[in-house]
């Protein structure tokens, strides 16, 4: 009696064991079921037009602002050493308004050296800097010897710290050493650059207030075409021309070389000889100066 309750209790479990594993070996579809397919989705098709406009926007609101060639490289050279003080060594140096070779922040100076006397001048070369806090200066390459009555330009960098504060060092030769200093126009304290006449008025908008500066100037007549206005602004600082869609606004913008904080310059014309210049920047002291040297230039015949 007992063993046959335990075999029917056996074959009982036997059978749950064997529905269980025929059940896990069925195929889903004899149970009406199909397996998830993963579905691709092919990207909608969009007109031309459609594309072009989608493509020129941006999902960021910086303005896009670019280094541009100068408009316009002043060939004027500073003395550096006269050659008599130089006993017969002379210096002169310029500023090229390109990119420096040597760091981002600093400005790229060119300096030529020059013998006026009859005998070889031996060991040229740039010491004992003296330099204000945080202004950095990259010096040219010992020059083993000039020929008598021949001349030789180099580069020099200088980090100017976006201050109109002179650079000293000592130009020395084999046998002398000549206390020298390179002292930068504030117009060559920045770097010219382009954007977009949008950006432009976006950017100076974020530049009012303290940051804004104005005045009205008299313009001489013949100072008033576009080309001319250009000439005279660029003359005295790298400024790069924006694109303006008024004939009587003309615009400018650069941006400092150490900080790269932007300098823009407006020139609205007025009815008869007059105009308003305002300057926009976070260097106020460059902008007052630059305010300075640019009313007397657009000034005068």
């Amino acid at each position: 009696m007992v063993a046959s309750k335990v075999q029917k209790e056996a074959k009982r479990l036997q059978g749950k064991e064997t529905t269980k594993q025929d059940v896990s070996l069925l195929d889903l579809d004899d149970f009406g079921l199909t397996p998830a397919l993963t579905t691709f989705c092919k990207p909608p098709i969009l007109s031309p037009i459609l594309a072009a406009d989608l493509e020129g926007l941006s999902l960021s609101s910086s303005s896009v602002i670019d280094v541009s060639a100068p408009f316009f490289v002043p060939m004027k050279s500073h003395e550096l050493l006269h050659r008599m003080s130089g006993k017969g060594l002379a210096a002169n140096y310029h500023f090229s308004r390109h990119p420096c070779i040597y760091s981002d922040q600093m400005v790229s100076v060119q300096v030529t050296l020059i013998n006026a006397t009859d005998q070889k001048i031996e060991n040229i070369h740039l010491s004992e800097k003296k330099l204000p806090a945080g202004m950095r200066m990259h010096v040219f390459n010992s020059i083993e010897s000039l020929e008598p009555g021949k001349s030789i330009t180099v580069p020099v960098g200088i980090d100017f710290c976006d201050s109109t504060q002179a650079a000293s060092f000592q130009l020395c030769t084999k046998d002398d050493q000549f206390s020298v200093s390179i002292q930068p126009p504030v117009g060559e304290l920045l770097l010219s650059v382009t954007m977009t006449e949008k950006d432009f008025r976006k950017e100076r908008g974020r530049l009012t207030g303290m940051n804004e500066l104005s005045a009205t100037v008299s313009v001489a007549p013949q100072n008033t075409t576009r080309l001319m206005i250009q000439q005279k602004v660029t003359s005295i600082a790298n400024l790069g021309g924006v694109p303006c869609g008024e004939d009587n606004v003309h615009r400018f913008a650069a941006k400092t070389v150490h900080s790269g904080s932007l300098v823009l310059v407006t020139v609205e014309l007025e009815e008869g000889s007059t105009a308003q210049l305002f300057i926009n920047t976070e260097k106020t002291v460059i902008g007052s100066i630059l305010l300075r040297e640019l009313k007397p230039v657009l000034s005068q015949g």
